[in-house]
């Protein structure tokens, strides 16, 4: 570790989080740290950086440096995850499923099943491509679904479960995935009108 990249690095993260003089200090690790270092990233600094903006909600600074680190570098499987947040706030939903999909073997937890579903089903409902659509669509129910079984009272994995069996004309599948959301928020009124049309599809689907 190069001394002149490290002190700049350490002046960083003893600041507030949100303090400007932050991404200062860490850029100026990162350029003495490649320049010492043949060109290569400072994996922590990146991080830091790519953290910092992601507070300020500036997606695009934070996912270039997010995206900047390796499988080998401490913190690649939280910053992979937070790249992939970044690529489908801004709609690029390709890269989004890119990034998050190889965690869910990797890193395999509740969060990233859940964020890997979402954006499957979503990049499903965009997609022109019959086969296209239909592979992200099953992809999403199959991460949402093992969301689902490992959490069984977080009413954002069973809300997001319920929309993708919903899609898929699983009505009455996903009619039971929303009653635990209601259940634990009696005025969530996003689930009611949800279950609502649930139901609906679901009588026009049995009755015609």
């Amino acid at each position: 570790m190069p001394q002149r990249a490290f002190e700049p690095y350490v002046k960083a993260v003893l600041l507030g989080e949100r303090d400007p003089r932050r991404a200062n200090y860490l850029k100026n690790a990162l350029r003495i740290y490649a320049d010492a270092m043949g060109g290569a990233v400072y994996p922590q600094a990146a991080f830091e950086l790519g953290r910092f903006y992601m507070l300020e909600g500036k997606w695009k600074d934070a996912t270039e440096y997010f995206t900047k680190l390796q499988k080998k570098d401490p913190h690649y499987a939280e910053a992979a995850f937070y790249a992939a947040l970044g690529y489908s706030k801004m709609g690029d939903l390709g890269h989004a499923l890119a990034a998050i999909v190889p965690l869910s073997s990797d890193v395999p937890l509740i969060g990233i099943y859940n964020n890997a579903g979402a954006i499957a089903v979503q990049a499903s409902r965009e997609e022109k491509k019959d086969d296209e659509r239909a592979r992200l669509l099953a992809q999403g129910t199959s991460f949402l679904a093992r969301a689902a079984e490992s959490s069984t009272d977080d009413p954002l994995v069973h809300f997001n479960y319920a929309l993708a069996l919903f899609i898929s004309g699983k009505y009455a599948e996903a009619a039971d995935q929303l009653k635990p959301v209601i259940t634990a928020d009696p005025r969530d009124g996003q689930a009611y009108f949800s279950l609502r049309e649930v139901a609906g599809e679901g009588w026009k689907d049995r009755n015609g």
